[in-house]
């Protein structure tokens, strides 16, 4: 049965003895050489997750970098310098992390904001419907809100009031206060921020009553916020209206 198995092989069928002995004696090298080739192996993989983690230190560098650019053009006033470097910093991030981290959605809500600042509120309105349809996900896994939610929500509010949509602003800094108060309560500068927001959103709207109402409510949240701008008892979890890096606000 060999023999017939064998003849569908050209070349094969007259194998011997001899030739299966000389075969066996070719390939001996090569299997006492395999210690040598897992050595060899494990040196290049090593040196190819070396290679991985130097570029993961390089793209964390450049992001820092092409953040921090970004973060102080726009606090200058600077919107367009402030443009290129965070476009530029969202790209090194989606690069290592992917589109589902929490870092990355908070700097598509920092170019949102560039966006409204140079008056691109619909290349704004996507970036923020994609970092909400983020938050509402991690919610629905985690029982409750993102630490980030708040204050991209609140910026959401900015970005209505800029196209005059007050009834939607005031739904988002509503929303915002809710959220402050179960997370830091009333006394802190990120409440003092969003009643602030909502005075000058009832001016816009000529309601003066509403609107030095909640000037009064901003004082009031102010009163324990220490003079750099802090809580005097800062709560734990860092500030919900702030990018955690750059805190663009």
């Amino acid at each position: 049965m060999v023999g017939d198995y064998d003849s569908r092989l050209p070349g094969v069928t007259n194998l011997t003895a001899q030739k299966v002995r000389l075969l066996h004696s070719r390939m001996s090298p090569l299997i006492e050489e395999q210690p040598g080739f897992g050595k060899t192996f494990l040196k290049g993989a090593m040196g190819k997750l070396a290679a991985i983690a130097g570029m993961l230190v390089l793209l964390a560098v450049l992001f820092f970098y092409f953040d921090s650019v970004g973060a102080s053009m726009y606090y200058s006033g600077h919107a367009e310098q402030a443009l290129g470097p965070t476009e530029r910093a969202l790209f090194v991030q989606k690069l290592m992390y992917g589109d589902d981290n929490p870092e990355v959605v908070n700097t598509k809500r920092n170019l949102a904001r560039v966006y409204d600042s140079l008056g691109r509120v619909d290349d704004a309105e996507v970036l923020y419907k994609e970092a909400l349809a983020w938050f509402k996900k991690y919610e629905q896994q985690n029982g409750a809100p993102h630490p980030y939610y708040a204050g991209t929500i609140c910026c959401y509010g900015d970005h209505f009031a800029q196209q005059n949509k007050y009834d939607e602003a005031m739904r988002c800094f509503r929303e915002t206060l809710t959220l402050v108060e179960k997370s830091h309560g009333t006394t802190n500068q990120e409440y003092a921020w969003t009643w602030q927001r909502i005075a000058n959103l009832n001016r816009k709207m000529h309601r003066e009553a509403e609107a030095r109402d909640a000037d009064a409510r901003a004082r009031a949240a102010s009163q324990g916020v220490s003079s750099d701008g802090e809580n005097a008892t800062p709560s734990n979890g860092g500030s919900p209206l702030k990018n955690q890096r750059t805190a663009k606000q």
